[in-house]
């Protein structure tokens, strides 16, 4: 939920290519960008809706913005 929170305030402070690209895999940490997306999606509430959608339209890595968008999939298929 962190990983989340962090990346909602760097999408509303400045902008979805900054999550995607320069964000999201050195916030991931040692856990690493796949654990973070194969968890986020079983997050409640609004933020991994934004978050996942961002990654997955926005990464420049295809692999990571399918792991995104698989995530975000199942996200709303849950809720």
């Amino acid at each position: 939920a962190g990983w989340l929170r962090l990346l909602q305030t760097v999408i509303q402070l400045w902008g979805p290519a900054a999550a995607a690209a320069a964000w999201a895999v050195p916030a991931a940490g040692e856990t690493g960008i796949d654990a973070m997306l194969n968890a986020a999606w079983r997050v409640p509430g609004p933020a991994p809706s934004d978050v996942l959608a961002t990654i997955g339209g926005q990464h420049p890595d295809k692999r990571i913005a399918k792991v995104a968008r698989k995530a975000l999939f199942k996200h709303r298929s849950a809720g």
